[in-house]
């Protein structure tokens, strides 16, 4: 059954979350780098529809929209294990949000690792349409995408190869079916400029129709249609033989896709450069990195380089130039060095970082996930009540009592915080000891808006019990 989202959510806190993800699926709304930053690779991380629905001891993963692929999986002190290799650690969880993080034992960067917010499918419906979402045809159709979409519980390629057998043929045939509320075929829709024989037409209508009854829908607030565009495509050489199906229409590549020969050139260099930046020969470096680039635009790694070896030979034109691509391809490491080093001069470090952060970036007082810390209420409570120096008011000749001192505090999306500003005036050193006790805690967790981690206002309590 549907549930409906109103504009603020409670979360529960990680570290007290207990849920069972008996019986839950969630639907990937937003992907990006632990530091904020995009995601921008080859892979199609950041665009890919990922979906997991939980069993008891099992989790299904989506494979183009077909629940094809079941692993064990387990929760052990906010850790979420699939598989033998998949580790996500559980920054928070909610009964709409579920944000995760990669973890790898390789000491990776931030702005290397990847997070991800989840909503529950119960809430999807609702959250698409408030962000303007959810495709609706009249007042009964939804046009699917890869977001909201009902997933076949198998691999449908194999009921395509069981009724079409093996065939000669290098063809796509595309189309598109309408599904009932109940989950069978209503209208299998094939293009008629398909090239494909007559007697092949009929058996892969004939198939889909076969697949009613084997979908999961996702859950609306009224009975609706789903209109689901679709791609067969037969493969065939002398050797290998394949079909698959994909369901929605094809997106257009956002960027130029690579043989792997240019692959391999464009790694090498980059081997090539870092090696001459190893041996102080920047120049030279200039010229293998420019040539990484130039092959593979999405190099990230190739543009820092490139930027640094800018400055080691003095042109801080092109070091600028460089970072203000990086910047507007979504990094913020570079950002931050954009502002640093090619906007701002004669300022702090830290003022730096904090208009750095405010271009670009509202900051919420309000939003559907608050800011948490990292490690939970208890851990934080512990950690004040252990770190507080509650002996200094005292000195300064504060009566015995308890005092509620209130700090707000900017947290930005990589977690980290600062701008903090008392909200109360008890003095005694006490407002000036809570901002000292709250700049040394390392990380928060981001608040959560739309499905993004955003800059946002915390207030936070300590208490002199004196």
């Amino acid at each position: 059954m549907i549930k409906s989202i109103i504009i603020v959510f409670i979360l529960i806190n990680s570290s007290l979350f207990g849920q069972n993800l008996n019986n839950t699926e969630w639907i990937k709304i937003n992907a990006e780098r632990k530091d904020g930053s995009r995601i921008i690779d080859r892979l199609g991380t950041e665009e890919r529809a990922t979906k997991y629905y939980f069993k008891e001891s099992t989790v299904l993963t989506s494979i183009s929209e077909q629940y094809s692929l079941e692993q064990k999986y387990s929760i052990t002190n906010n850790v979420l294990s699939i598989g033998d290799f998949i580790t996500f650690k559980i920054d928070s969880i909610s009964d709409i949000f579920l944000v995760i993080t990669e973890m790898s034992n390789k000491g990776l960067p931030d702005d290397k690792i990847n997070s991800f917010v989840f909503i529950k499918s119960d809430y999807l419906f609702d959250y698409l349409k408030q962000t303007q979402q959810l495709h609706i045809i009249g007042d009964s159709l939804i046009e699917c995408d890869k977001l909201f979409s009902p997933v076949y519980k198998e691999d449908i390629a194999n009921i395509f190869k069981s009724q079409l057998g093996y065939t000669k043929m290098n063809e796509q045939v595309s189309g598109y079916f309408i599904m009932t509320a109940d989950g069978n075929i209503k209208n299998v829709q094939i293009e008629t400029t398909n090239k494909l024989p007559k007697t092949e037409i009929e058996k892969t209508t004939n198939a889909i129709y076969s697949t009613s009854g084997s979908w999961i829908l996702p859950p609306t607030p009224k009975p609706f249609l789903f209109k689901i565009d679709f791609t067969l495509n037969f493969n065939y050489t002398e050797t290998f033989f394949a079909i698959t199906f994909n369901f929605h229409k094809k997106e257009q590549i956002k960027y130029k896709v690579l043989t792997q020969q240019e692959v391999k050139e464009a790694d090498n260099y980059f081997n090539d450069g870092r090696k001459f930046i190893k041996n102080s020969k920047f120049e030279k470096a200039v010229t293998e990195f420019e040539k990484c680039t130039s092959i593979d635009s999405l190099y990230l790694d190739a543009w820092y380089n490139l930027a640094f070896c800018y400055e080691e030979v003095g042109n801080k034109t092109l070091q600028c130039e460089t970072l203000k691509k990086l910047k507007e391809m979504g990094q913020k490491e570079a950002e931050k060095l954009f502002f640093k080093t090619c906007q701002i001069n004669e300022t702090s470090i830290s003022t730096v970082v904090s208009q750095a952060d405010m271009v670009g970036h509202k900051i919420f007082t309000k939003s559907e996930i608050p800011v948490t810390y990292s490690g939970g209420d208890r851990k934080l409570n512990k950690l004040i009540k252990e770190n507080l120096n509650t002996r200094l008011p005292l000195d300064q000749g504060a009566k015995s009592d308890t005092y509620k001192i209130i700090i707000r505090f900017i947290v930005r999306i990589d977690g980290t915080s600062y701008d903090f500003k008392p909200e109360t005036k008890f003095g005694f050193g006490m407002e000036e000891e809570a901002i000292r006790l709250l700049k040394n805690i390392p990380t928060w967790n981001p608040a959560i808006q739309n499905g993004h981690k955003v800059n946002a206002y915390y207030r936070q309590m300590v208490i002199f019990d004196l």
